[in-house]
């Protein structure tokens, strides 16, 4: 049986107010449907996003997706996670996948909205789990945009971010990937970065940082740059 975890805030489904945010609860709205988010549309079962993280095991597959679900649920929203990974001791494709919506819920689906891509093989392999006007977040040194296949589908937002780089600039080690595609995904979204750093420091709390700074120091990828 797969590992399944739920959390879930009780939330109010007033829509009503300012243009992006919700009156009562001063969280910003969900994407509402493929034209005012490349990455998302409106599902069957309500205002929604479905992202799914892929990679090899080791990858920090896991840890990401809880700071992302962790980020949502803080935010007010519900959140329904699923981890799967093979029956092997080492190795293999691990994934994460994360449902959030403003209403609650009770289960995970196969729809993905954005597909963060730790490695070249998660595409393929989640390609046909992309929803009209999908995303995928990759690193172009994993895959050069020009040589992914995408079938023939041309509605698919692709999202090249320079993962190994930007934590090669700050000293990190290539786990770290997983932490600046949260940011990706989050800028990509239009969603306040805020609370992944927050996320970040609950995630880890419970270990000494080898260097303190490395994790903040460097702007998220989505995030404006202070002047300088």
């Amino acid at each position: 049986m797969l590992p399944v975890s739920h959390v879930a805030v009780d939330i109010g489904p007033d829509r009503e107010g300012a243009e992006g945010t919700n009156p009562t609860t001063g969280r910003p709205h969900l994407p509402h449907s493929p034209q005012e988010t490349p990455m998302s549309e409106r599902s069957a079962y309500g205002h929604e996003v479905r992202i799914r993280i892929g990679g090899p095991a080791g990858f920090g597959i896991k840890a990401a997706g809880q700071m992302l679900a962790r980020v949502f649920a803080r935010g007010g929203y519900h959140t329904f996670d699923l981890t799967e990974y093979p029956s092997l001791i080492k190795g293999g494709h691990n994934t994460y996948h994360l449902r959030v919506s403003e209403e609650e819920i009770f289960s995970h689906v196969m729809a993905t909205d954005i597909l963060v891509a730790l490695d070249a093989a998660t595409i393929p392999l989640h390609l046909g789990e992309l929803t009209q006007g999908g995303a995928i977040v990759f690193d172009p040194k994993d895959v050069a945009a020009g040589f992914i296949d995408l079938g023939g589908r041309r509605d698919i937002c692709l999202v090249p971010i320079p993962l190994t780089d930007i934590v090669s600039e700050v000293g990190g080690v290539k786990i770290m990937r997983n932490v600046a595609a949260l940011g990706a995904v989050l800028g990509q979204m239009g969603y306040p970065l805020g609370g992944l750093l927050d996320s970040l420091r609950a995630q880890f709390a419970h270990k000494a940082p080898r260097s303190p700074s490395k994790t903040s120091r460097r702007p998220l990828p989505g995030a404006k740059r202070p002047p300088s």
